[in-house]
């Protein structure tokens, strides 16, 4: 895992000794990403400049230094990410071929020159950001992994063509302006991310997953163009034309093998490895395989929380258990937050409002002391069906579309009548007397979630109810609804499909790039921590979309067939149910922990030093969050986690 800079100077507005260092300072502010070493490569001319930060994982030598030049001199290759096959894919050269090391860099480098482009992408598996530059045609070649694992951003300022792994790299350049674009910032409000190519700041781009962005320099001009070389749509209608025809048990066997082989392949490394480890479904079957294919005792780290009804660790203590694994458990203390939450702005670059980057920070920070790569289980909702949404939206749609819009709307004012403190109140006293502590697990917050849906009437409105913030307003002003009026997204439409596998196509397409993956990504490399996701694996990807439905999702249940592998391969072991996630007690801190500094930022005289934002709004539900008259916490936090990247980059809109 890397970072990785570079600049073309296609109208010589700038001297070579400029670029050079530029092109260094873009990589130290990248340096987290890539502790172990620094790399610089310049043309000649100083057209082109790359800059590189290198996080050693395979080939620990200086073997694997970047930016790599090839044999023929002609291909000049950055990349952050790894290519998990490449050690098989160098049985395609003559047994003679000469290599200089055992990197995947110089694998691919070699591939390139041996192969092309297209047939080279063709062939790697993995989570990679390729800057790829020919000096014998003057293109530079921006490509990016298909899940979108790794990012990267861009900009034109009509002189110099600029790109890097996150944009602090691109602030320190004189060539990008603070201004903010405005239909991001909608965007932002709605999802909690900023979505798509967008991005916050105006005139900067990011480079969709499954992409090429090709640049071809010449007489001091630049042509741009993109190519989608895989788009998980198109793979999923092709696998649907293809439906397994096995039972259950077979499909089981199916998936267990594509995904045996993707953790096998992602264990490869010259430096430990370790499992985040939830408990739940995905990263238990991660683990269980991982130690089938390990030699020793896997490494796995869990979180767990101060407050009970949040924490369970104890899922993941006693699969490890199971296992044998060499477990740590770390705390995320009340104490801890305030701290973490001053981080979050510069961690991440842009506004970003899911919570469970804080913990996800956190566990980082302590599985960095003992391991350099990580395994998680992510991407197994998406592709098997495992959120609720998935498995409640058809049914929900069915009830809701009997019901008269009137009664929808009364209906939804009803279920915000009682406030959360009292549900919560009623929910503690009904724990005491019940076996199953989770039965009615943060109802308050459920009631307030189902008081928004309920106003759907198309698949498209549910899908967004259920997974937009601001619901009914967005905390812009008025002058500035024109811009958010959009913003409801389209979800896909698979062919011969459900309204739960658009659900997932759609998630696949944008949740899970720019939200999971981004979370993991940031959260992890802020420490020099790399990253790896089994369930991303586009052979895996089309294993999963041959399967029929009911062998993901049946009644009221996701993920049959990953059960189904969990059950065989460590039949004494039940997993949890209801398993949370990373939810975490965000209401509860915002009242307590976190009060003085949220009051702070929530305050009439610090919301009204952005015009773009709607005061009174904002404040009234503020008070109202703070007497518990509603839970306000993900609306909330959207706008803090805004406000505190304002400040710190120096934002006034």
């Amino acid at each position: 895992m890397c970072g990785l800079a570079g600049i073309i100077n296609y109208r010589s507005k700038s001297s070579i000794s400029e670029c050079k260092n530029i092109a260094s300072l873009m990589a130290d502010q990248i340096k987290h990403r890539g502790p172990d070493d620094f790399g610089f490569w310049q043309s000649s001319n100083g057209q082109i400049t790359f800059s590189h930060r290198r996080l050693s994982i395979q080939d620990l030598t200086n073997a694997g230094h970047q930016p790599m030049v090839s044999k023929s001199k002609k291909l000049i290759l950055e990349f952050n990410g790894e290519i998990y096959n490449h050690l098989e894919l160098r049985k395609l050269f003559d047994p003679s071929y000469l290599w200089t090391g055992s990197s995947d860099t110089e694998t691919l480098l070699a591939l390139f020159e041996k192969y092309g482009i297209d047939k080279t992408i063709e062939k790697i598996e993995g989570m990679f950001v390729i800057a790829l530059w020919n000096e014998s045609t003057n293109e530079l070649n921006l490509i990016r992994d298909r899940f979108g694992e790794k990012p990267l951003y861009y900009l034109n300022d009509n002189n110099h063509f600029i790109f890097a792994s996150e944009i602090k790299a691109l602030k320190v350049t004189p060539w990008m302006k603070n201004d903010i674009d405005l239909n991001s910032l909608a965007l932002y409000f709605q999802h909690s991310f900023v979505p798509g190519e967008a991005v916050i700041y105006e005139n900067v781009k990011k480079l969709l997953p499954g992409q090429i962005l090709k640049i071809k320099v010449k007489n001091n001009l630049i042509k741009q163009e993109k190519i989608q070389y895989w788009s998980s749509e198109t793979n999923i209608n092709l696998s649907k034309e293809n439906v397994f025809l096995g039972n259950l048990k077979e499909a089981s066997h199916e998936v267990e093998k594509a995904l045996r082989s993707s953790v096998k392949k992602q264990l490869v490394a010259d430096v430990p490895v370790g499992i985040f480890l939830s408990g739940g479904i995905d990263s238990s079957l991660i683990s269980i395989l991982a130690q089938q294919e390990s030699s020793t005792n896997i490494r796995t780290f869990n979180i767990g929380f101060d407050y009970k009804e949040y924490d369970e660790s104890g899922d993941a203590k006693s699969l490890a258990d199971n296992l044998g694994a060499n477990h740590t458990s770390i705390n995320f203390s009340s104490n801890e937050v305030l701290p973490l939450v001053e981080r979050l702005s510069n961690i991440y670059d842009e506004p970003f409002a899911d919570a469970a980057q804080m913990p996800t920070i956190l566990l980082s920070q302590h599985a960095k002391q003992s391991v350099s790569v990580a395994l998680s289980g992510d991407g197994g909702d998406e592709l098997f069906g495992g959120y609720t949404r998935y498995i409640s939206g058809p049914k929900i749609l069915k009830i809701i579309n009997k019901i008269p819009s009137p009664l929808k709307f009364f209906t939804a004012k009803l279920l915000r009548i009682i406030p959360p403190s009292q549900i919560d109140m009623f929910v503690n006293l009904v724990n005491q007397f019940s076996e199953s502590k989770k039965g009615l697990y943060q109802l308050s917050r459920k009631l307030y979630a189902l008081s928004n849906i309920i106003k759907s009437s198309t698949e498209e409105d549910l899908y967004n109810n259920m997974r937009f913030f601001w619901k009914d307003n967005l905390p812009i002003n008025n002058s500035l609804r024109p811009l958010a009026v959009l913003r409801s997204r389209k979800i896909s439409s698979l062919v011969n499909s459900s309204f739960s596998e658009n659900m997932m196509a759609t998630d696949t397409n944008c949740y899970l790039p720019d939200n999971i993956c981004v979370k993991l990504d940031r959260a992890a490399m802020s420490v020099g921590l790399e990253t790896r996701l089994p369930f991303l694996n586009h052979n895996l990807f089309n294993v999963a979309w041959n399967l029929p439905l009911n062998y993901k999702i049946n009644k009221n249940s996701g993920k049959l067939v990953l059960k189904e592998i969990l059950k065989r391969n460590l039949p004494n072991y039940s997993p949890p149910v209801g398993k949370q996630g990373f939810t975490m007690p965000l209401g509860n801190w915002l009242r307590e922990e976190l009060r003085e500094w949220a009051s702070d930022l929530l305050s009439y005289n610090s919301l009204r030093q952005y015009s773009v934002l709607n005061t009174y709004y904002i404040v009234s539900i503020w008070n109202d969050h703070l007497s518990q008259k509603n839970n306000y916490e993900y609306d909330l936090w959207s706008v803090l986690m805004f406000i505190e990247w304002a400040r710190n980059n120096k934002i006034n809109i």
